[in-house]
């Protein structure tokens, strides 16, 4: 292997796996530790899924089954049962997201976020959203902190915040942020938010009786983390969450070992791009063919697809090396949200001004105030304005926010929102159990939906989420139901021998 990760000292498959039992020791020794030092609601220890594959072996090896999974009885060894139930998240098509979450393409700097987020026009319009958080980027917390950080902006830089009358375009948690703390220094705040609930891409279904995240659905980086306190407030809780995987072949129907090594492997050379300072104009594919690593093997392009892809929801050949430059390293690892994510965008809306289903397609400012207007032709006047929307509808013009400075434009339309979509399948017994997958997450070489996860213990009942991303993502089924049935099929598949 490559740069400061794990070496390999055992050649042969027999001694491979023994390797990955050793390494599966080690990290369940980790795993374990985490239970019992990190509080579900304080926090305060875990690994995060950056400082876990820093570690070298935890990429390669599994992690044992999340302590306190419900039991469920087992299918029999090489059956795979279907669904009793599907449901499919799709944020690229959604009229009001466009898209996952926005990433650095290549060739562009990572100054154009705090670009967005530090200018304001006429003293009074401010941009707010996980896209402009240049610490916390592509995170639900850096959504809040961005939030926070435009109304600290008017107050400061712009005409003042106590005793203006403030609109917030969008409920999501980087509006809701904008608004709770203008409300908290004096402003009278209405938000006007285009779908019928607040929350944004945080979503959660509730149609099997229990709560399945459609949307965001780890806490990334506990360690006073803003979302944390939030969640506690909810009556939420936080379960640790790792990244390990047990890895099966769609092509062999079998246990692919091979696949983790390559994956560890990719990370060392990805590890190096921090300490090169790579030309701005390289693309993460440039770099790794410099470094003559080829993604053309299944085992290679898995990788590519749970350490890139579905990372940062754009292509190898589009993320930027810099992207691997900006942004703090998450501290406290990461958690799954339990209960409901809902529940805490439900929590900042409370007691605040929230109207549903008004969408704004235009914001004015000038010298004397600011006019903003739905869609159905309806007016409002404000002295100070938040527009927190998705990256993917400011590119697009939705709203049109006028006099835009030129350098926030140009920052907006050199960013480029992605695509992470969801297939998540309910069944009557855990049947992966009986194929001994131990680890939280399923890897699927070969597949579509190359990245899974057993989230039984989230839900209560069994469950598996799996992710595709990217380009992938764009060329998923047309309707929910063939999406769901594609990926079952590449389940059984991975599962078949």
């Amino acid at each position: 292997m490559r740069g400061s990760g794990a070496t390999l000292p055992f050649r042969g498959a027999g001694n491979l796996r023994t390797y990955i039992l050793l390494c599966n020791n080690i990290y369940t020794v980790v795993r374990l530790c985490n239970h019992f030092l990190m509080d579900p609601n304080q926090a305060n220890f875990c690994l995060s899924r950056r400082t876990l594959l820093k570690l070298g072996t935890a990429a390669v090896g599994a992690s044992v089954m999340g302590l306190g999974n419900p039991s469920f009885g087992l299918a029999s060894p090489g059956r795979v049962p279907q669904p009793s139930g599907w449901l499919v998240g799709r944020w690229r098509t959604d009229p009001w997201a466009r898209g996952a979450y926005a990433a650095l393409p290549a060739g562009v700097p990572q100054k154009v976020r705090w670009q967005i987020a530090e200018r304001i026009i006429e003293r009074r319009v401010a941009i707010a959203g996980e896209f402009c958080d240049w610490a916390y980027p592509g995170t639900v917390q850096g959504a809040l902190r961005s939030g926070r950080q435009a109304a600290t902006l008017l107050d400061e830089d712009g005409v003042g915040v106590s005793g203006r009358r403030a609109l917030v375009v969008g409920a999501g948690v980087a509006g809701l942020g904008a608004a709770t703390k203008l409300r908290d220094q004096g402003a009278e705040v209405t938000i006007l938010e285009a779908r019928d609930r607040v929350g944004g891409r945080i979503h959660t279904d509730l149609s099997w009786g229990t709560p399945i995240e459609l949307g965001a659905t780890w806490i990334h980086g506990v360690s006073k983390n803003p979302m944390v306190p939030i969640t506690r407030s909810a009556g939420l809780t936080l379960a640790p969450s790792d990244y390990s995987f047990d890895t099966r072949s769609i092509e062999t129907g079998t246990y692919a070992p091979t696949a983790l090594k390559v994956r560890a492997d990719l990370y060392d050379y990805l590890s190096e791009i921090e300490d090169a300072d790579p030309a701005l104009r390289w693309s993460v594919a440039e770099w790794l063919r410099k470094e003559k690593w080829d993604a053309t093997e299944p085992e290679k392009s898995w990788a590519l697809n749970t350490l890139i892809t579905q990372e940062y929801s754009v292509d190898a050949d589009v993320l930027g090396t810099h992207a691997y430059l900006e942004g703090k390293d998450d501290r406290g690892g990461d958690a799954f949200v339990l209960g409901g994510f809902q529940r805490a965008p439900e929590t900042l809306a409370n007691d605040l001004d929230v109207r549903l289903n008004s969408a704004v397609d235009l914001v004015s400012a000038n010298k004397r105030g600011v006019v903003v207007r739905e869609s159905n032709g309806k007016l409002w006047k404000a002295d100070i304005v938040v527009v927190a929307v998705p990256h993917a509808l400011l590119k697009a013009g939705s709203p049109r926010i006028t006099d835009l400075p030129k350098k926030t434009r140009r920052a907006v339309a050199q960013l480029r929102t992605g695509n992470l979509e969801r297939v998540v399948l309910r069944f009557e017994e855990q049947w992966w159990k009986s194929f001994d997958v131990t680890a939280q997450g399923i890897g699927l070489v070969g597949a579509r939906w190359s990245e899974w996860y057993d989230v039984s213990a989230n839900t209560g009942v069994p469950t598996l989420l799996g992710f595709c991303g990217g380009r992938a993502a764009e060329g998923m089924p047309a309707s929910d139901q063939a999406a769901a049935s594609e990926a079952m099929n590449e389940l059984s598949r991975g599962f078949a021998r």
